[in-house]
Formats: structure tokens, sequence, C-alpha cells
């Protein structure tokens, strides 16, 4: 059971521990509304589509993901450990959605995540690429062995400049895949995780986040 649920993309946690914050960022802004197949954020202004029949994970279970994810990359470091826990007042998990639903009877299960992060007093993290380099000395660090194949690179998702890190993890019995897809907008980094194990899987991710449309 550990093992698959090491296929959730939930190892992206908070950056940098930000101090004086006396709200969670949950507080100020929402979760966001599924209407069917779609998902749309008023605040962060924008929307995209899934195809029909994928599962959505609920919030409950989508909080308690992602903190066994925050716990699995500190390890026994509390350095990291104290960035995880100040990561709960600074991002909102927007959603989880998968091919199948957690603990189907599958090989692997393709799925996608966005998470939202107030960038207050972090003027230096002005587009995704500066929000990634963070995060990959982050996850540098962590108890987890990643590797990175290739340079941070942009690419346009719904007419916004995004900026995409590939990552590979290596477990007992299974390989994880992920891709990291941030831009920086109305003072939050906004991230897409995609989650597979094969070519085909990252394609139909692909396409997912093509349908992404904002509003402005």
């Amino acid at each position: 059971m550990r093992i698959q649920k090491l296929f959730r993309p939930f190892l992206l946690i908070s950056l940098l521990a930000l101090s004086g914050c006396n709200k969670k960022a949950s507080e100020v802004i929402d979760f966001g509304t599924f209407e069917g197949s779609s998902f749309s954020h008023d605040f962060l202004g924008f929307e995209i589509q899934f195809p029909e029949g994928w599962a959505v994970l609920g919030h409950q279970d989508l909080e308690a993901m992602a903190k066994f994810g925050g716990e699995l990359l500190a390890g026994e470091d509390e350095n990291l450990k104290a960035v995880v826990d100040a990561s709960e007042l600074n991002a909102v998990n927007l959603f989880n959605v998968s091919k199948y639903e957690m603990g189907s009877a599958v090989p692997s299960n393709p799925a996608l995540t966005a998470v939202a992060e107030r960038m207050l007093f972090m003027p230096g993290i002005k587009v995704g690429k500066d929000y990634l380099f963070h995060a990959q000395k982050l996850l540098e660090q962590s108890s987890v062995q990643v590797v990175f194949p290739k340079e941070v690179y942009p690419v346009t998702l719904g007419g916004r400049e995004f900026y995409v890190m590939e990552t590979q993890m290596q477990f007992p019995g299974v390989s994880v895949n992920q891709k990291y897809y941030s831009c920086v907008d109305r003072r939050y980094a906004l991230s897409f995780i995609a989650t597979y194990n094969t070519p085909e899987e990252a394609a139909t991710l692909d396409a997912v986040l093509r349908t992404l449309s904002f509003k402005d």
C-alpha cells in the first residue's frame, strides 16, 4: 500500500519557511470547484478539463497524502521537517485527479495534482523558473534519491509561460516520473505536478494540461 501511495505526486512541498504568517493560505483562497469533469478556480483565474471517468481525490485524503509525502521527503532531517510544517501555512492543495481510483489493481496510475503557494516576502521569485530553482534545491536535500534528467525549460499553457522541471525517483520495485509545471501570478506560485510511468501516460497528462485556460 505504501508503494502505491508513492505514485501520488506529493513530493512538492513548501520552498522556504516563512515567518510572521498567521493565516493558512486556505483561509485566503478557496480550493476551487469541480463541475463534472471540469475544475475552475476564480481567484487564480483558470479552468482545466479532465477525461470523463477520472477519479478525484477528496480533500481530506488529499491533505493526508500531502502530509505523507512531506514526511517521506524530510526523512530524519529536522530542518526539512520544519519546512514541511511551515508549508501548511503557505500551500493550498487544490486537487489530485488520477485515471483510476487510489488503490485500484493497476500497474500504474497517471495523476495530476495542482498546488498553489503564497509568495509573501519572496520578491526574488518572479517566474516559475525561480520557484523551481528552490524546489530542486529542496529535493536535492531530501531523503529521496531524485534525478533531474534535463534542465528546467519553458512551455506555454493557456497563454501563460510555465517552466517545467522533470524528475525521476526510484523506490524498491517502483520507478516514478514527475513533471512540475510552475508559474507565478497574483503573489502565488501555481504548480501542476504530473506523475506517470510510461511515455503514453505522459502524453495523456500533457493533453489534459493543454486544456488549461486563463480568464485574462
